[in-house]
């Protein structure tokens, strides 16, 4: 694998990265300790945004947040329908 492709593979697992943070902060909002709960979204998506910020550096922004926002409320839901019982 050249590197330029390593590269690519690296920004594309940052990005995974960021969305499974997203999904796991905006989850967090729901802890019946919200003083908590706001600690560890505040946590999670600050890391979110540090592997998006990660990820960009490769893949084009406008394709990065498609894949970002379409997975994070994919993600999002399943949670809310799982995890929540909602």
């Amino acid at each position: 694998m050249n590197i330029a492709k390593k590269e690519l593979f690296v920004a594309w697992f940052f990005l995974i990265a960021a969305i499974v943070f997203e999904v796991l902060g905006t989850s967090f909002l729901k802890m019946e300790n919200q003083i908590l709960g706001y600690i560890f979204m505040a946590l999670f998506i600050a890391f979110s945004y540090f592997f998006m910020g990660k990820a960009i550096k490769k893949i084009q922004i406008g394709i990065a947040y498609a894949v970002w926002e379409l997975l994070g409320i994919i993600l999002i839901l399943l949670v809310s329908f799982i995890v929540f019982k909602e």
